[in-house]
């Protein structure tokens, strides 16, 4: 015979406020999102150069080894039509034109024994990237 055993606990309080645990930026009507290591990084940059002005720009270029490529730059300037996307502090800037391309898609930074770098971790709009994750292809 098996026995089941039902156990009566009163409900739990529901809490809203879960952004301590939430990884990435969670503005509303975002299209792309920043991890934390993402926005920590970018803040220690700016700390390190004194210039509170900096940002990570993003952009997609043709190229690389599966069609198209990411590139990153620190910039001060923002242009007509660039997006600005901020944690904290800390602001990523992209183009429209590399918008459309990586719409949904997750900035994050990476730290590994031989490299660090920033890095696209998730991209809906990319069929495959290469082995090194610098290039993609886009969906069709």
């Amino acid at each position: 015979l098996s026995r089941m055993f039902v156990s009566v606990l009163p409900p739990r309080p529901v809490s809203h406020s879960f952004s301590r645990f939430r990884p990435f930026s969670t503005l509303p009507d975002t299209d792309l999102l920043l991890s934390e290591r993402c926005a920590e990084q970018i803040r220690r940059i700016k700390e390190r150069e004194k210039n509170d002005n900096l940002r990570l720009r993003v952009t997609v270029e043709g190229g690389g080894c599966s069609g198209f490529q990411y590139k990153f730059d620190l910039d001060e300037n923002k242009e007509s039509d660039d997006r600005i996307f901020s944690r904290g502090a800390s602001e990523v800037v992209v183009d429209s034109t590399s918008l459309d391309l990586l719409k949904g898609s997750v900035i994050d930074f990476e730290q590994e024994l031989i490299r660090q770098a920033f890095k696209i971790s998730s991209n809906p709009n990319s069929e495959k990237t290469c082995g090194c994750g610098v290039s993609f292809a886009a969906k069709t």
